[in-house]
């Protein structure tokens, strides 16, 4: 059973039971992981738009790569607790952010690379 809140003819509130569908009860029982990874998915969006289908998809694809592998490190991180050194607020785009550096050779912990001077 869930409750709905509704109003009558005088608009008082009301509170109307009733019995919940199979199929809303089995989503909510088994939907953790799609609803994590569509969550991430709309926070760090990386879509473009583009006349070409296969740019749009490719931008897709690499979000969800990057949530997907982002949702692994924090079950990892889970299961093997003090196996990686970050801090507790370590989120999503830090990971992100230590990903691009590591895919650019940037050190870790070091300062992003200064803009060449133009004399």
């Amino acid at each position: 059973m869930c409750t709905r809140n509704s109003r009558d003819a005088q608009g008082h509130h009301l509170q109307i039971h009733i019995r919940r569908p199979l199929a809303v009860q089995d989503y909510n029982t088994y939907m953790g992981g799609v609803d994590v990874g569509d969550q991430l998915l709309a926070t760090n969006d990386v879509h473009r738009k583009s006349r070409r289908y296969w740019k749009a998809l490719f931008y897709h694809l690499i979000n969800l790569c990057a949530s997907q592998a982002y949702k692994l490190f924090v079950e990892f991180r889970r299961r093997n607790p003090g196996a990686i050194d970050r801090p507790d607020d370590y989120n999503a785009t830090d990971f992100r952010l230590a990903v691009a550096r590591q895919l650019a050779g940037i050190p870790f912990h070091a300062d992003p690379p200064k803009a060449p001077n133009k004399d």
